[in-house]
């Protein structure tokens, strides 16, 4: 008799912007620390400022410039500086072209970390339809591509937790989404439910054993959050796009989003 796991749930990502790893309340959060000044928000703003301004600058030859575009729309998001936008959309920019020219494969799959599709769903209002068709097509082509070839290796933990919270983030930025073309939309379903099968089926169920092979943690080599830089960093984000779309084992508090955003 096989044993299964019960089927993932079913998301209800929010109509407006943004929806994934920042809600638009979680923006509101943030604007009243940027008013009154708290130092949580002042402290960080200046220091990724400082790297946001630099990487769009020289988005070429910055290491892993990239990664700066999120932290570039969130912070034109909260404070509404026109600046920040601009630096976000070079960035954007930046990003799109290097999925384009892809195929983005193995651990330049997995350091990407689910950026461009972040990016967009934070810029979503600020650009245009047909640039958002551009860039979800950029990343759905590999989604459906190492979907086809398999998924990840369940043996390299690196892999397996980074591709399962790239699938549902690019899936829930997506997904039942107006303002992209309805083929985009339907495509980023399946992706979706393929990284929820995942995150439920085998996430999800790692995370209860404590010991053997499959333990999530203090499992053998390489299967563990302890194994490769990223593992952890992965598996401790995967959980907070479903939660903001009223999936996963209980809600993510508010004060713990301001707290990995702030």
């Amino acid at each position: 008799i096989p044993i299964l796991t019960p089927p993932a749930a079913q998301p209800s990502p929010e109509a407006t912007r943004p929806r994934v790893f920042v809600t638009s309340a979680d923006v509101v959060d943030l604007q009243q620390l940027h008013a009154s000044g708290d130092p949580r928000w002042s402290t960080w703003e200046g220091l990724m400022r400082a790297e946001t301004g630099a990487a769009a600058a020289d988005p070429d030859g910055f290491y892993r410039a990239r990664d700066y575009c999120t932290s570039a729309a969130l912070l034109h998001r909260v404070t509404g500086d026109a600046q920040d936008l601009a630096d976000a959309l070079v960035l954007f920019d930046e990003n799109v072209a290097y999925w384009e020219a892809g195929p983005v494969d193995g651990n330049q799959y997995r350091w990407e970390d689910a950026q461009l599709a972040l990016c967009l769903d934070l810029l979503w209002d600020d650009l245009d339809p047909a640039t958002r068709n551009q860039a979800a097509a950029a990343f759905l082509d590999d989604d459906e591509r190492h979907i086809a070839d398999g998924g990840p290796r369940p043996a390299d933990t690196d892999e397996y937790a980074s591709t399962v919270r790239t699938w549902i983030v690019h899936g829930l930025t997506l997904c039942g989404a107006t303002g992209v073309d309805a083929a985009i939309a339907d495509r980023s379903c399946t992706v979706l439910a393929e990284g929820l099968r995942l995150w439920e089926g085998v996430q999800l169920v790692k995370a209860r054993r404590d010991e053997g092979v499959w333990a999530q943690s203090g499992g053998f080599l390489p299967d563990g959050t302890g194994h490769g830089q990223g593992t952890a960093a992965s598996w401790f984000s995967a959980p907070l796009a479903p939660a903001n779309a009223g999936v996963g084992p209980g809600a993510v508090p508010p004060l713990l989003r301001r707290g990995v955003h702030a």
